[in-house]
């Protein structure tokens, strides 16, 4: 599957991936899916990224970068259906968070 992410959906699925639980036979897969999605050294300087705890991320909402597009795997996308499903969204998140529940919730499986 295919999928055009944005900084903001990139980080916060880095997060909500970490935060779920998972079983030793997905732990790898889902930190090779973290490394896949997470922003390069420049891209970070770009938006001014910080990671002030191990948690999560901070920037600077002013800047921005364009999407990335990325190919995910089978396994890949049940992992990102995990942490979507079963991840802590609040309604803010309705921005990052509703296109990738459109594309990987509401798509025939």
């Amino acid at each position: 599957m295919k999928l055009s992410l944005d900084h903001t959906q990139r980080l916060n699925l880095h997060v909500m991936i970490g935060l779920r639980p998972a079983s030793v036979g997905l732990l790898r897969p889902a930190w090779a899916l973290q490394a896949k999605l997470a922003l390069t050294e420049d891209e970070a300087q770009e938006i001014d990224m910080t990671r002030p705890d191990a948690g999560g991320f901070m920037w600077n909402p002013a800047k921005s970068l364009p999407p990335v597009e990325f190919e995910f795997s089978a396994t890949e996308v049940l992992i990102l259906r995990d942490a979507l499903t079963n991840g802590a969204a609040r309604p803010c998140d309705r921005v990052w968070i509703e296109p990738l529940m459109v594309a990987l919730l509401d798509e025939p499986k």
